[in-house]
């Protein structure tokens, strides 16, 4: 049950969404598997750059090296939880055997 008061707003909603009880979705889609893979792309672009972002704000425009490191940890940190979102938690443990 939602108890959150959306009032006004949820009429607006209703009045926009079809009403057929119907979901739109594109999984299984050639759409769902080009946004996965972009995805994919970036999530590993984001655990690979934070070695060049740390090198070149720590030599060019001279942060601190805790500074560098930071953002760069951040960075790694985002790509790794995007990639675990998208290939799922299940693909990664693998399968169990009994």
């Amino acid at each position: 049950m939602n108890h959150l008061y959306t009032g006004a707003f949820e009429e607006w909603i209703s009045s926009w969404c079809d009403n057929t009880g119907t979901k739109t979705t594109i999984a299984g889609t050639e759409i769902h598997d080009i946004l996965r893979g972009l995805m994919v792309v970036i999530a590993g672009a984001l655990m690979i750059l934070p070695a060049y972002i740390n090198y070149e704000s720590w030599h060019r425009l001279n942060f601190d090296i805790t500074v560098s490191m930071s953002i760069g940890l951040i960075s790694f940190t985002l790509g790794i939880l995007i990639f675990i979102l998208v290939v799922g938690k299940e693909r990664l443990e693998g399968t169990k055997k009994p």
